[in-house]
């Protein structure tokens, strides 16, 4: 069992915020919070003398906090999205679709919510599509882990099979090549690696994904 906190490095995230101006206003009329929240909370109780900045990679003035370049952070966190990632003639699509590709080439660590295993899959030469059984919501049930994520540090000790809080509407329907899956269900046939929540996806040379993660490994 792990204990808080993980780390007490000095590490620098740059918190990606994923959802558009329009999307952030309704968080805030409906009080519930935004999504970078739950990863600042995160980081406070389990990497307490990390720091963190956040960006809006959806809005058309994107940029990194001023005075800072790719390489001044140890990690990228990505919030999900309710965008589609094969939207790609909407620029708050395609400017995310860029500034993964950025990172993915340049070698930076990035780690991902839902949306993360969408992007991950798509500029690592893989395909993303609506899924035809339709929405994934709450729930996903029965995910089951195959012999490659038995092998999987980061799996070790989850269940052979279980449920985890999703919600997408999408899918990855042809993997980045060199990826290897890790698992699925009746709902999904490729479930990315995950933290603590649903984990399966794993792989390519310099790429990870993951359903509420992804991580690209230098």
């Amino acid at each position: 069992m792990t204990h808080s906190p993980v780390t007490t490095a000095k590490h620098r995230f740059c918190i990606v915020n994923c959802y558009p101006e329009a999307s952030r206003k309704n968080f805030d009329l409906s009080d519930v919070g935004h999504p970078h929240d739950l990863f600042l909370d995160f980081l406070r109780r389990e990497a307490p003398r990390a720091s963190s900045e956040i960006v809006y990679v959806a809005d058309p003035d994107f940029a990194l906090p001023p005075g800072t370049t790719i390489g001044d952070f140890d990690g990228f966190i990505w919030t999900g999205s309710d965008l589609t990632v094969y939207h790609q003639d909407d620029p708050r699509v395609a400017g995310q679709i860029d500034f993964a590709r950025t990172l993915l080439n340049s070698g930076a660590a990035s780690w991902g919510s839902c949306w993360g295993i969408q992007l991950a899959a798509l500029v690592g030469g893989g395909e993303v599509a609506l899924n035809p059984r339709g929405r994934e919501w709450g729930i996903a049930r029965g995910i089951e882990l195959n012999d490659a994520a038995r092998k999987s540090t980061m799996l070790a000790g989850k269940p052979e099979k279980f449920d985890a809080f999703i919600m997408h509407l999408d899918e990855v329907t042809r993997l980045p090549e060199g990826t290897v899956s890790l698992g699925g269900n009746a709902h999904q046939r490729f479930r990315p690696r995950c933290w603590k929540t649903e984990t399966l996806l794993s792989g390519a040379p310099n790429i990870i994904l993951n359903t509420t993660c992804m991580k690209w490994v230098v």
